[in-house]
């Protein structure tokens, strides 16, 4: 909707109102008449695609009442609200869309103009004359059916009670899910804790800077050709993607920086130019890697089940490096992205890998604005299709009964008394911590003993320990040259204790920082014995001293540039996303814990649904994306 759309009927149908009644009504009251404001259901139940009609017939409600309690020791003041009038309008609208209106309506008929008009008479009479300040529907029902009227406020805003699915939890995987059920024409209601959308993918101001929460690329969704950019691409969301090229870089002991061309055939043709004597050992890896991606495609992404797939299923990324190459280098440089799964390569599978490191070359990206933007686009999509997104709101219970669920008990968070409110639901679908879903929001003892032990027996992925900062002055071409993930040893294992990733947003967008300002975000998995933990802020100190020693044998005189420094730790993770202690991608992504030994996007309880990184396919965008779609689809289908 265009601003000037807004505006015109803002103007014509509140504003006009307004300068009508201040010039009339006080002249009116005296002389004892009495202000009816005609307005339209519409103010209370809302209808997609006229948002500016709808905010003009709120305003109007709640400008009557005001002048209620304004003019109170006067004559009353009301407000009618129609519903479907049998007028020239409605008689030019296609039969079958009139028929669909109607059946919104329990008494199954458009209302006339003389319903109003009696109640108007009604209502100026001395039969009305104690009756003030109320929003009065003629509709034939339409509102009493839909329950607009008993919808719960939160901030100020009404939303409906009883939808057709709720969504827990705003991450990735809840907004695609959320977009495609509504796009199917269910009626989403989505609640988030937070007070901003996204999860990890989210974003924070400092001292304008726009920094990136956790993530901070996205492969393929720029590309409208794969299998994740079809589906935004289908959703109409506007996001605006930039190219990342190269990929990434790694700097290694020995090795001048490698830096990963974007184009699949120069990455091999580098990694043979640098490694002569592995040439056929490339060669043969390679076509080991494309066979497992597409394996591992039809069985993680498209659910194919397929018996080459369970060639690879239980190798490590370190175990098919080590089979291949003999180089030190070679087998580091191939292994030296790995914490970005949040694990060690000797932990990490192989399989699923494949699928991630070669979608790379379709394309990697960075959203312009930064991962708020995408984020925010991702929810206004589910509001532009009659959803209902509701920030600094979240599940406190799932109501079930008779092992079906039935809606969930949620309460607000923030500044204000918290105040609790009950949705009704046929399908819930939880994009939250499992652990903290079962234990927390589901009732004891609702799970078999096999469900929760197998549960228990899951290990998560590693959090990450972060750090922002933001720089002003600092040499663009400095900070390329030190992007990239930094080892100290060619151990593979020394992924958790000494290697860390430099960022730089900037580079991509300049937009998200000030004129003549940089952003760097260093990411670095931290093993913590989370529960162990007393003094966190101690553990953040001892974690920044060691990734800041080593940015200032990279950047001497960065202290000199930094206007802005933030680091956030495991905790600071569980706190803003509820992840297990501060989990990265949710489960491990081991080879023991993919396909069916990771628990099932349908639940043990029907109709309570599971997506995001702690369900099936597993952990990182793409893959989170693919669980949306994948559970959209079984509510569709009723699969439940």
């Amino acid at each position: 909707m265009s601003a000037e759309a807004w505006k015109d009927v803002l103007d014509t149908n509140l504003t006009g109102v307004f300068h009508c009644c201040r010039a009339v009504g006080p002249g009116m009251i005296r002389r004892g008449g009495i202000v009816l404001n005609i307005t339209s259901a519409a103010g209370i139940v809302g209808i997609p695609g006229q948002v500016n009609y709808c905010a003009a017939m709120q305003g109007r409600h709640r400008l009557t009442k005001a002048l209620a309690k304004e003019w109170a020791a006067g004559r009353p003041v009301n407000v009618i609200a129609p519903g479907y009038i049998d007028t020239g309008m409605t008689g030019q609208m296609k039969p079958s869309k009139l028929e669909k209106l109607l059946a919104q309506v329990p008494m199954g008929k458009a209302e006339e103009a003389r319903d109003v008009a009696r109640l108007a008479l009604f209502l100026s009479g001395d039969a009305a004359a104690y009756i003030t300040g109320q929003v009065l529907p003629v509709d034939g029902g339409l509102v009493w059916k839909t329950g607009a009227a008993l919808w719960p406020t939160i901030f100020g805003r009404t939303y409906p009670e009883s939808v057709d699915a709720i969504i827990i939890g705003a991450g990735i995987g809840g907004l695609f899910c959320a977009n495609l059920l509504a796009e199917a024409g269910l009626e989403v209601l989505v609640m988030e804790r937070h007070s901003v959308l996204g999860g990890y993918c989210s974003g924070f101001r400092r001292k304008g800077f726009l920094f990136d929460s956790a993530s901070h690329f996205y492969p393929l969704l720029g590309n409208p050709e794969t299998l994740t950019g079809k589906i935004l691409r289908a959703l109409e969301i506007p996001t605006e993607w930039v190219k990342m090229d190269p990929v990434d870089q790694f700097h290694l002991p020995g090795l001048p920086a490698f830096a990963v061309p974007a184009d699949y055939d120069a990455f091999l043709a580098k990694l043979r130019a640098w490694f002569p004597e592995e040439s056929e050992a490339i060669g043969r890896y390679f076509d080991e890697l494309r066979s497992a991606y597409l394996c591992g495609l039809l069985q993680y992404f498209k659910g194919v089940d397929n018996p080459r797939a369970a060639r690879y299923e239980s190798f490590s990324i370190q175990d098919k490096v080590g089979e291949h190459f003999r180089n030190p280098h070679l087998r580091a440089l191939l292994m030296a992205d790995a914490p970005h799964w949040g694990s060690l390569p000797s932990k990490t599978s192989f399989l699923f890998d494949a699928m991630l490191r070669l979608s790379y070359f379709l394309g990697n990206y960075y959203p312009k604005g930064g991962s708020q933007r995408f984020a925010d686009d991702l929810g206004r999509g589910i509001t532009r299709r009659g959803g209902q997104v509701v920030r600094c709101l979240g599940a406190e219970q799932i109501v079930v009964d008779n092992g079906e669920v039935r809606g969930v008990r949620a309460r607000t968070y923030g500044k204000r008394e918290p105040e609790e409110f009950v949705f009704r639901a046929p399908v819930v679908v939880s994009n939250a911590d499992l652990r903290h879903t079962v234990h927390r929001l589901l009732p004891p003892g609702i799970f078999d003993e096999a469900y929760m032990r197998r549960l228990d027996e899951l290990r998560p992925s590693l959090p990450c320990f972060l750090v922002h900062i933001g720089l002003r002055g600092m040499d663009p071409q400095r900070l390329a040259e030190v992007e990239g993930y930094h080892w100290q040893s060619l151990d593979p294992d020394d992924a958790s204790r000494n290697v860390f990733k430099v960022f730089v947003p900037t580079r991509f967008d300049p937009s998200i920082a000030p004129p003549g300002c940089q952003e760097i975000i260093i990411q670095k998995i931290t093993p913590v014995p989370f529960d162990q933990i007393t003094d966190w802020q101690a553990h953040k100190a001892a974690v920044e001293k060691q990734i800041f020693t080593r940015l200032r044998e990279l950047l001497p005189d960065l202290d000199q540039h930094i206007v802005v420094r933030l680091s956030a730790t495991a905790m600071t993770s569980h706190r803003y996303t509820g992840n297990d202690q501060g989990a990265m991608l949710g489960w491990e992504m081991a080879p023991d814990q993919l396909n069916e030994a990771r628990p099932d996007n349908r639940t043990p309880i029907r109709n309570l649904y599971l997506t995001g990184h702690w369900t099936r396919p597993g952990g990182g965008v793409t893959p989170v994306i693919v669980s949306a779609q994948r559970t959209a689809k079984m509510i569709l289908k009723g699969d439940g």
